[in-house]
């Protein structure tokens, strides 16, 4: 059998007494006896509705007749190649920053914690905590069943130093994370410090108003500071896994800033709008955010009790399909399909190339 996601060619044929199955390029996947007679034949599910298809079938033909193992393994490598899986790579030049917890080789352990989570995306945007007290757990299976680091709300974040700075950039920002608990705020990623000054971002759960960050009523929250500050706010208590994301749109007279929760735009703030070069020296950290002064020990609050097992940053607003396919990666990737709208285009199976 197949698990987890993937996309195969495969092919069966049933003789009296035996079927036999095989995969492209030569592979004989199993043999094994039928009864004599088969008395339905469907595609997506077994009798009864059984095994259900989670995905799509894109060629499916069938021969009213048994074939060779010979025949049926050249029918199978007829049918058209799989398309290459889409990943956050396909962004090319505007990818910023791209964590994966699910890829040991970005990992670096201290026993069972994180010392250094390594950026996938090609710009050495490393983050790393050398305090042993500070560093996030990780998981092997902390997040649906997938790698995750954990951090424990009071203690843990990560960074990456004075990096990713707006400049003259757009800003998305998209995770899978999950909070442990319904009321508490905590900081997926912020390029900030707890005071307002230009091109600072951050992309959390918080009251509202953001500050002070006390236990309550918490909202999804993505945050801009520009010529002015916005921020867009979604109610949100959710302890389940899901996808994080957020926009910051610098055009003058149309921006905004948006946050989205698995897949729908939740909230959006109008932004004036500049063009002007933010170049911050503050960090860019996860799992919290500086306090006033730019230094640690984090913010009280800002810190994240949760778990973080993917993220990506891009310098610029994406497309609709860019956002679609990346919020489907992600959704994928996780084993979370499910949390997708019904309508979204990759709800059934992972974007391709």
């Amino acid at each position: 059998g197949v698990t987890g996601t993937a996309t195969i060619r495969a092919g069966m044929t049933i003789r009296p007494g035996r079927a036999a199955a095989f995969a492209a390029g030569g592979a004989l996947i199993s043999t094994t006896t039928v009864p004599p007679t088969i008395s339905t034949f469907q595609v997506g599910a077994r009798e009864a509705g059984n095994g259900a298809l989670f995905g799509e079938a894109i060629t499916v033909r069938v021969l009213p007749r048994a074939v060779s193992d010979a025949e049926l393994q050249a029918l199978v490598d007829a049918l058209p190649a799989p398309a290459a899986p889409w990943t956050p790579a396909a962004l090319g030049s505007s990818l910023a920053l791209w964590l994966d917890a699910s890829d040991a080789s970005t990992i670096t352990l201290n026993g069972s914690t994180v010392s250094q989570w390594a950026d996938k995306s090609g710009n050495a945007r490393h983050f790393n905590q050398a305090t042993a007290a500070s560093q996030p757990t990780y998981s092997a299976s902390g997040l649906g069943g997938q790698p995750a680091l954990v951090f424990n709300g009071s203690s843990t974040f990560m960074s990456a130093g004075d990096t990713l700075d707006a400049r003259t950039s757009n800003l998305t920002m998209m995770a899978v994370a999950q909070y442990a608990t319904s009321n508490q705020p905590g900081v997926l990623i912020g390029k900030t410090r707890f005071s307002a000054a230009t091109g600072r971002y951050f992309l959390m759960r918080a009251p509202s108003p953001i500050a002070p960050f006390v236990t309550g009523t918490q909202y999804a929250t993505m945050s801009s500071q520009g010529s002015a500050g916005a921020s867009a706010q979604s109610l949100d208590a959710s302890t389940d896994a899901g996808l994080f994301g957020g926009e910051w749109n610098r055009a003058v007279g149309t921006g905004y800033t948006r946050v989205w929760r698995n897949g729908i735009a939740t909230a959006t703030t109008a932004y004036a709008g500049d063009t002007d070069d933010y170049n911050t020296t503050d960090q860019l950290w996860i799992g919290a955010y500086q306090n006033s002064t730019g230094t640690a020990p984090p913010t009280a609050g800002s810190y994240l009790n949760g778990q973080i097992s993917e993220m990506v940053v891009t310098l610029s607003t994406l497309s609709e399909a860019d956002r679609q396919k990346l919020e489907g990666y992600l959704a994928h990737h996780a084993g979370r399909p499910d949390i997708l709208p019904a309508d979204h285009p990759h709800k059934l199976a992972p974007p391709t190339l």
